[in-house]
């Protein structure tokens, strides 16, 4: 009997030293696991942003982030086949091929993507657009709300104006 607690013991021990290196895809690592594996092929830091808020927003199961990661690695195998990492070169069965993945990746987790000419993409979930997105090579920035620091900013520049301006008259009313 004491060799099989100490047997089952253990067992316990190991799975819990295991446990943390489990790789599957949870919903917190799905905009990082995306990034590391596409941004060879163009995704930028900015889609980024809006997948990690659309993932705020929408937290995934693990088995749809693990879904959504094979289907990436679909996408690159496709791109590695024909030779480029650039969408724009891909001949126009294997755009198509990727589009496809795409719209099958999206709708693991409730989302249906329109393709526009101009490499347009629009994203929408239960009929709404919620992101429109063009297929480009762009290092532009998203917006990532930092409005209330702009504000307190112009809010800190106004009072120290207001202060200045308090001082110098007291100062003429006191010289004069």
């Amino acid at each position: 009997m004491k060799k099989i607690l100490t047997s089952v013991l253990l067992m316990v021990m190991l799975v819990m030293l295991i446990a943390p290196f489990v790789n599957a895809a949870t919903s917190d690592s799905l905009a990082d696991s995306l990034y590391s594996k596409l941004s060879a092929y163009g995704m930028t830091s900015a889609e980024k942003v809006k997948v990690e808020r659309y993932l705020a927003d929408n937290p995934v199961t693990d088995e749809q982030a693990s879904a959504i990661l094979a289907k990436a690695d679909e996408a690159i195998a496709v791109m590695d086949a024909e030779g480029t990492k650039d969408i724009k070169e891909l001949s126009k069965e294997a755009k198509n091929k990727i589009k496809s993945i795409a719209q099958e990746a999206a709708s693991t987790i409730g989302l249906t993507l329109t393709f526009k000419v101009g490499g347009i993409v629009e994203v929408y979930k239960d009929g709404e657009l919620i992101e429109t997105a063009t297929l480009s090579n762009s290092d532009k920035l998203v917006y990532t709300g930092n409005s209330v620091n702009v504000a307190f900013v112009i809010t800190s520049v106004v009072a120290i104006a207001l202060v200045a301006t308090f001082v110098a008259k007291k100062r003429m009313t006191v010289g004069a």
